[in-house]
């Protein structure tokens, strides 16, 4: 009889791997002492003998806070435990706006650089469905394309995300169950930023609608990876992946424009194409014609029975 309890952090990082074929290949743990990376190093830990895993990890400090040295250390001092190499990088960060891109910007050459020197070939990062539901949402609150919502793929390399199909819950139960230490980065709570805005006021409001909708983003996320980049797309999805890529830079968060008649009209006939490319049907203005055509075909054959 199959089990009625969802699958554990270990299966779900246990598939994602095995999914990607990355049995008996070397990866870098991206640390930075949260719950999420401290249940990410002991996962994979778990699974190195089993799958023949070279495990190794590395924290990067961002100089924005005092307490990320002593967050470090409780992440050392487990991986020392764990018997898991550890390394660090304290990094000084590029002028300008959007203060959190700039630092993933930073943590992701810090740990590209840490995984050459480590001679690893992957980087593993702890992103769970819960983030993935967050930057989709992000995404289409500032405007994007329908590819733009193919957010954070279990694979995109160097990057391996073990996690990315499981809740935030099923993490927090982990680290009950095996008694991990983590630390708490109250910066992420700081409403300043647009992410914690979904992650505490809009996201709660969505799974009162519907406890499963983290799910239901997370699959269209996987629908939007799987759809050919060929894909027509408007004119107006253009400009949003424009204005998208310019907003970067920034933290303000701006309304898309308002859609001129001409516009819409170009958007109707933009969205019947990628409808008859995705579904195979004539679009509905040549609906009628193909119906007529079909029903001349036809007439000839019922005269002659």
């Amino acid at each position: 009889m199959p089990s009625s309890h969802p699958p554990s952090l270990v299966s779900h990082a246990k598939r994602v791997l095995l999914d990607h074929n990355l049995r008996g290949t070397s990866v870098l743990v991206a640390l930075s002492g949260g719950p999420d990376s401290m249940a990410l190093v002991h996962v994979l830990s778990l699974l190195a003998p089993r799958l023949q895993l070279r495990l190794a990890s590395h924290a990067v400090d961002h100089g924005l806070r005092p307490e990320a040295a002593d967050e470090i250390a409780v992440a050392k001092d487990y991986c020392r435990s764990l018997d898991v190499p550890f390394t660090s990088t304290r990094v000084v960060l590029k002028a300008g706006g959007n203060l959190q891109a700039r630092a993933r910007e930073a943590r992701h050459t810090a740990l590209r650089e840490a995984a050459e020197l480590m001679q690893c070939a992957w980087i593993a990062t702890a992103h769970h469905a819960h983030d993935r539901a967050e930057t989709l949402l992000m995404r289409i609150v500032r405007g994007t394309s329908i590819h733009g919502l193919g957010v954070m793929g279990a694979l995109d390399a160097p990057l391996i995300r073990p996690f990315i199909r499981a809740p935030k819950e099923a993490i927090l139960a982990h680290l009950r169950r095996h008694e991990i230490p983590f630390c708490v980065d109250p910066s992420n709570e700081n409403r300043r930023f647009l992410r914690a805005r979904i992650r505490f006021d809009v996201l709660p409001k969505l799974e009162e609608l519907n406890p499963q909708v983290v799910l239901a983003l997370c699959a269209l996320a996987d629908d939007a990876i799987a759809l050919p980049k060929s894909l027509p797309r408007s004119r107006e999805a253009r400009k949003l992946q424009a204005r998208e890529i310019l907003r970067s830079k920034t933290n303000k968060v701006e309304a898309p424009p308002l859609v001129s008649g001409a516009h819409r009209t170009n958007d109707a006939r933009n969205d019947n194409a990628l409808r008859a490319q995705l579904f195979q049907s004539p679009e509905p203005g040549t609906l009628k014609q193909a119906e007529a055509k079909e029903a001349g075909a036809q007439a000839p054959a019922r005269g002659k029975s």
